[in-house]
């Protein structure tokens, strides 16, 4: 019976696989058809529902992920990955036990058969399965039992393939005891580690039905059959949902039910616990949001993604996050036009200060909660001799930007400066150099010896009338000099001064923004930009794939050590992915209705615009860590790589006790007022 469960959690992630990778994910892309069937089957009261089209092999010659995957040199290493893979697992299982060559026989093709065809995955609520689990497992698993009114399946179109799927599940049939085995696969049960819960596996001419919930079976094969009328795609709400994401060519859709999931889970636990799950909602804002709907697509033969979160138009609880001003063309005119990698938002700080403060308030009738968070508040500004409200609420405003620009030097990442909108000049410049001076205060300074100097110091110097402030390290092999400025229009800052010096030149000579640029890369906003991403793709996989045949030496040399017989030969060149690249970028809408929000992949591989706009915020570290580890002080210990971001417990703690500090050097700057 142990092998029961794992057949289980096999089923149960394979359930969450399909709603995971829906809506930005592999599965239906590039797509080819989508299963009408499917929105039939699916309940209309769904409360999550998750769709992919079958797979295509792509179309040699099209533009972006059609022709990538019918490009020559990508085919064969998909076919290389797949044979290293194989031969690793029938090398694994060969001398195994019966049940493991079972399954390294069964497994990698039905795996892969299943990842080619058309399905969904839907999750809905029985009021009456749920009364009845109460009555008869309650005293075994509590109030939880009402959640056993969940029901749900997983359906998979076999089309041609649907024979061979099912020989592969036949084969692992027999690692189920003989009187357990169903024949032709009709309702195969596979009982669940939990009181009164089962998975059957059904299968239905081409279709694989795997099922959770009584009746389940039943009902999916009456809508598989055209027998049932209604179906998901009859619900007004859903209807409307999708129709503001669709897309000629559509791979994905996934629907979240967020009013029927809260109003389902309040009535399934009853009693106090429905109360608090109805009060938690209500306090964090979440039942001001009807649904979440997301559908990914091609696009001129790109991967485009879009989302849409009903809200009507409210802002408060959760939802202040998206309270922000509108970005406006002169916030971006501020960034280089010749930037290849932009990032805009806009929050609300001041208001997300007081919804966090408001729910802290509400999740503590006695008040206690409150107090605590008030005195943390004014121990904080005490330390700092800033007031929340008064300096920094009152000097700097809701949009942020960062981008880099190669006029200024940069290689994709490698220039960044940062920037916070200024609300109030005057006030601006006070709090900025009431932070300084703390910043100041927090550096180590001198700790070498007589026989050799090192230390971190703040340094300032004069530059086209600004003052920047720089970290500077002495001694310790740290490549970062953290840099920071304000102007009247923005709080700065950036790895280097250099990028600072670079851009207060570009804003003195006045020349064209981004805002001049952004009307051809991204579609036109229908309502308040919220965000705006862009990476000018061919740049950033020019300079990315120049370190891939060396760091995928070392990859496929690990693979190799490890048995997986796969080698450098096998990964793609640059002119197999170039041609098929186009500009990434990302937008989010607040429209009267609620958040909009399109995104364009950077490659036509999905996540990977996800995955590069999260470069520029996680490189720092990787590289302090590397320069941490063949440094010879340890990561941690050097007060160098401490002073990269300083944390709040390290200011408070050396404002009460400031460390030694050395007077800046004056040296002569350069005259730069022409």
């Amino acid at each position: 019976m142990a092998f029961f469960p794992g057949m289980a959690e096999i089923g149960i992630v394979v359930l969450m696989l399909g709603s995971s990778l829906s809506g930005g994910g592999l599965m239906g892309l590039p797509p080819a058809e989508r299963d009408a069937a499917f929105l039939k089957t699916a309940p209309a009261d769904s409360l999550l529902y998750a769709e992919w089209a079958e797979r295509s092999t792509g179309k040699s010659g099209a533009p972006g992920i059609d022709g990538l995957m019918a490009d020559p040199e990508i085919r064969a290493f998909y076919q290389a990955v797949d044979k290293a893979i194989l031969t690793m697992i029938e090398r694994e299982t060969a001398e195994g036990s019966p049940e493991e060559q079972i399954l390294g026989k069964a497994v990698p093709p039905l795996v892969k058969s299943l990842l080619m065809r058309p399905g969904c995955v839907y999750v809905r609520f029985d009021q009456q399965a749920a009364v009845k689990a109460v009555e008869d497992l309650q005293p075994v698993i509590g109030a939880a039992a009402g959640l056993l009114g969940l029901q749900g399946a997983l359906i998979i179109n076999g089309g041609d393939d649907a024979d061979a799927i099912a020989k592969h599940i036949i084969e692992l049939q027999q690692l189920l005891p003989p009187q357990m085995r169903s024949k032709d696969l009709k309702n195969q049960v596979f009982p669940l580690p939990l009181p009164g819960a089962k998975l059957t596996l059904h299968r239905h001419e081409n279709y694989f039905v795997l099922a959770f919930g009584e009746g389940v079976v039943e009902k999916a094969v009456a809508g598989l059959s055209g027998k049932s009328t209604g179906g998901l795609a009859s619900n007004p709400r859903f209807a409307a949902a999708t129709k503001l994401v669709a897309m000629e060519r559509t791979g994905e859709v996934s629907w979240l039910d967020v009013k029927g999931i809260v109003k389902t889970a309040t009535e399934a636990l009853g009693g106090p616990n429905g109360q608090m799950v109805s009060g938690i909602a209500k306090m964090i804002g979440a039942d001001a949001i009807d649904s979440i709907v997301s559908a990914t697509g091609i696009v001129d033969g790109q991967i485009r993604s879009k989302s849409f979160m009903t809200t009507s138009g409210k802002t408060e609880g959760i939802l202040a996050l998206v309270a922000g001003r509108a970005i406006k063309p002169s916030d971006l005119a501020l960034v280089p036009a010749d930037s290849d990698l932009v990032v805009a938002f806009s929050l609300n700080t001041e208001k997300v200060y007081d919804t966090i403060r408001t729910i802290v308030q509400r999740s503590d009738p006695s008040g206690e909660a409150a107090k605590l968070f008030d005195g943390t508040v004014l121990q904080l500004e005490k330390e700092l001799e800033l007031n929340l409200k008064d300096d920094v609420f009152a000097s700097f405003g809701d949009v942020w930007t960062l981008h880099d620009s190669p006029s200024a030097g940069g290689l994709f990442v490698t220039s960044l400066v940062a920037s916070l909108e200024v609300k109030d000049a005057e006030k601006a410049n006070a709090t900025f150099t009431q932070l300084m001076k703390i910043l100041k205060q927090a550096v180590p300074g001198d700790y070498g010896n007589a026989n050799r100097r090192r230390g971190v110091y703040l340094e300032e110097a004069k530059f086209m009338g600004k003052t920047i402030y720089y970290v500077n390290t002495v001694g310790d092999d740290v490549p970062f000099a953290p840099a920071f400025c304000v102007t009247d229009k923005q709080l700065l800052a950036a790895p280097h001064p250099q990028a600072l010096k670079a851009h207060l030149r570009f804003l003195q000579a006045k020349q064209p923004g981004f805002d001049t640029r952004i009307a051809k890369v991204i579609p036109k906003p229908d309502g308040d930009l919220l965000s705006v991403s862009f990476i000018e793709s061919k740049t950033a996989v020019r300079y990315l794939y120049a370190l891939v045949p060396y760091l995928g030496q070392l990859a496929m040399s690990e693979l190799q050590r490890e048995n997986i017989e796969i080698d450098i030969f096998s990964v793609p060149s640059a002119r197999a992915i170039l041609p098929y690249t186009d500009n990434a970028f990302s937008m989010t809408v607040r429209t009267k209705d609620g958040i909009y929000s399109e995104s364009q992949s950077i490659l036509p591989i999905p996540g990977a615009s996800t995955m590069l706009m999260q470069l520029p915020s996680v490189l720092p570290f990787l590289i302090l860590g590397r320069v941490q580890r063949f440094g010879d002080l340890e990561f941690g210990e050097s007060p160098a790589a401490r002073t990269v971001a300083v944390p709040v417990k390290r200011v408070r703690d050396v404002v009460k006790k400031p460390a030694p500090m050395r007077k800046p050097a004056s040296r002569p700057m350069p005259n730069t007022s022409s």
